[in-house]
């Protein structure tokens, strides 16, 4: 009786596993495009099953095991840059393995505009500066690049008006006059292009916004940072303003052309040899002076000698 009972369960055992395998379905395919080159990576999934899916290997090889109930679906193979393709799994024959080829998917654009918001770039700049505080700014000498060597993101250690931001050389900061490029904005400057002064009348200036990081994007060879000048953009009355000084004369006309139109015009002339000859001047007055108390002292250093000696003298009687 046991011998018959173990004979039945191994039989039983034996149907089973034959019924369980047949209902479990193996498709073998391939993934390539239409010049015949394998794709790498293509994803094969079941439309209505998800969770059964499968990913082709570096020759397009993929396996994909489902159960026969889902014979009635749909296998969909996709991958990017080529067409989605969906193919009824009932067309398929799985016995042996299938090809499938996918189609490039073409996107011809017609145009690409690509726009810069400046408004955007000036949430990001480190300061703007108007005309009164350029003024204000005792250390920048009324002058607008002297301004910006007062800012915090200065790092400008040669005393002169060339912008140095961010720790870098002036040559890796970039000054814009209304959205052109000034490439030597100094002057009074030596042979390493170092300059005390900028060629920039502030009058002309409206805004002066500095961007010590992020400048825009239309802005370019401005590593370290950018000095942004905007200049005035309406003039009620004509002017014209000199400004005279010991090292230079300038002057600055503002003439309205029609009610939406003005020109400016500035000029401006150094010369330093009324500032040599203060300069001099200050020179052998200090040097008169010091060698005025220079005599004085040698004098008092005399009388003290003198001094000294006769007291020695007068101690040395006392004792013989």
């Amino acid at each position: 009786m046991r011998t018959n009972l173990r004979s039945i369960s191994l039989i039983l055992c034996l149907v089973f596993s034959v019924s369980m395998t047949a209902q479990n379905v193996k498709i073998k395919g391939k993934i390539i495009d239409y010049q015949k080159n394998p794709i790498f990576a293509a994803n094969i999934y079941l439309s209505n099953n998800l969770d059964k899916g499968a990913t082709s290997d570096f020759i397009g090889n993929f396996v994909l095991d489902i159960e026969f109930s889902n014979m009635k679906d749909t296998l969909i193979v996709s991958f990017i840059g080529f067409e989605k393709k969906e193919i009824a799994l009932e067309s398929l024959d799985v016995s042996k393995q299938i090809i499938i080829r996918l189609k490039e998917d073409q996107t011809a654009l017609s145009e690409i505009v690509v726009k810069a918001n400046p408004s955007l770039s000036r949430e990001f700049s480190i300061q703007n500066v108007s005309t009164l505080e350029i003024y204000s700014t005792p250390t920048s000498s009324g002058d607008a690049l002297k301004m910006v060597t007062t800012l915090p993101a200065s790092t400008n250690t040669s005393e002169s008006a060339n912008p140095e931001l961010r720790g870098s050389s002036s040559d890796m900061s970039r000054v814009m006059l209304n959205d052109v490029p000034i490439y030597n904005p100094v002057r009074n400057s030596q042979i390493s292009g170092m300059g005390n002064f900028s060629l920039l009348n502030t009058e002309l200036i409206k805004e002066l916004t500095i961007y010590a990081s992020n400048p825009p994007l239309i802005y370019g060879n401005s590593t370290a940072g950018l000095v942004e000048i905007e200049t005035t953009k309406e003039l009620k009355n004509n002017q014209t303003q000199i400004a005279v000084s010991l090292a230079n004369i300038g002057v600055l006309r503002s003439q309205r052309l029609n009610e939406k139109s003005f020109i400016q015009l500035y000029g401006n002339y150094q010369f330093s040899k009324p500032y040599i000859y203060i300069l001099i001047k200050k020179i052998l007055i200090i040097l008169i002076i010091l060698r005025a108390r220079i005599s004085v002292l040698t004098c008092m250093l005399r009388l003290l000698r003198d001094l000294r000696s006769i007291c020695i003298r007068i101690l040395l009687t006392r004792i013989i």
